[in-house]
């Protein structure tokens, strides 16, 4: 790919925005793009800590995907 040209893609975060609990698509999206870093890590502007650290045994995970 050339300089200055960027390839995108999009995704549903889900089928029926309406139907959800509040809180869902912000966790369904964070879930993503967490996946997305983890997957192509060198992409990532690593300034925000986030991903850097393990997440800690006793913090629960509201969803599951």
């Amino acid at each position: 790919m050339k300089r200055g040209y960027y390839e995108m893609s999009f995704e549903d975060v889900c089928a029926n925005p309406l139907d959800t609990k509040y809180g869902e698509i912000t966790e369904k999206v964070t879930q993503m793009a967490e996946a997305d870093v983890l997957r192509e890590p060198a992409y990532w502007l690593w300034s925000h800590k986030r991903w850097k650290f393990t997440k800690p045994a006793d913090v629960i995970q509201p969803l599951e995907s």
